[in-house]
């Protein structure tokens, strides 16, 4: 009897042992990407572009191929190092402890978020995390206040001085979006309860940091307040509840691509010289020259 209770006392220590690594290898991981997103955005002369982190026993960090230098941290001692530039290439250089440089910025109100996003008004309830080059959005299974800007992944205003050659197809497929509280006429041009899809656009001369870029979201916002004030008093809609929700899972997707026009994207845009095309019946037509309305093409969507 007493050997099975040692078992499983033994056995007890032992899970939350391992669930208390697991959570430090998580921390140390969020902590990672705070530290090196921070690092990017603070001396961009040195680390000039966004990379994906890497992981190597005990290390994880990023390569910055334009300055040759290495950034991470050691999993084992905790401390932040870096490796070639200025510091040399004989042997990694030790910076600070992880914790110490974390209070600093935090102190110095520095910036850690994603450098994929504009973070500066994350709403409250939102968790932004990102690994590498994927961005994930949630709000954890809550239902959120509807905040004013419902942008919640906006990039990072990019000025494009000369053409860059690089084609980035942008592919958002939407896996779930789910109403809560209320119920829609499903006749023509009324919202569904619940659908997916997907849709595509096309930038010509983009900027080199927006691929590979993937951002998945999965949201719950509470919008009582907008339905009950815009469309309480439609006969086409049920109010069912008295907590209206809309809850969405979508994935967003940069990839480059040889060529946007033989892409099937909506709609295609040049960031250097602005012009823009649509996707008409399978055909992209720059507005400008479409004439009237009446000269565009039959065609069934």
């Amino acid at each position: 009897m007493k050997q099975t209770i040692k078992a499983s006392l033994i056995a007890a220590c032992a899970s939350v042992l391992i669930g208390q690594t697991s959570s430090a290898f998580a921390d140390l991981s969020s902590d990672t990407e705070t530290l090196l997103n921070w690092a990017e955005r603070t001396f961009p002369h040195l680390f000039p572009t966004h990379q994906a982190t890497h992981s190597l026993d005990p290390w994880r960090f990023r390569y910055y191929p334009q300055t040759n230098i290495y950034a991470g941290i050691n999993t084992q001692d905790q401390n932040v190092y870096v490796l070639g530039g200025p510091w040399g290439y004989d042997n990694p250089t030790q910076i600070s402890p992880v914790s110490t440089l974390l209070a600093d910025i935090t102190q110095s109100g520095g910036d850690g978020s994603i450098p994929a996003c504009k973070t500066d008004d994350i709403p409250a309830g939102f968790v932004y995390t990102q690994s590498g080059n994927t961005v994930n959005i949630t709000t954890n299974g809550q239902c959120i206040k509807l905040p004013p800007d419902t942008d919640f992944c906006e990039a990072p205003e990019e000025e494009v001085a000369a053409p860059t050659g690089i084609s980035i197809l942008t592919t958002v497929d939407v896996l779930k979006s789910e109403w809560g509280g209320v119920t829609f006429n499903n006749g023509p041009g009324n919202i569904p309860d619940s659908f997916s899809g997907n849709t595509a656009v096309c930038v010509i001369n983009a900027s080199p940091d927006q691929a590979p870029l993937t951002i998945n979201t999965d949201i719950c916002l509470d919008v009582t307040d907008e339905v009950m004030e815009d469309f309480a008093s439609d006969p086409g809609i049920t109010i069912t509840d008295s907590s209206i929700t809309h809850a969405t899972q979508t994935t967003m997707r940069n990839d480059r691509v040889p060529d946007c026009f033989q892409t099937e994207a909506i709609s295609i845009h040049d960031a250097y010289t602005g012009q823009t095309w649509i996707n008409i019946g399978g055909q992209f037509i720059d507005p400008n020259d479409m004439g009237g309305i009446g000269d565009l093409p039959n065609f069934n969507y």
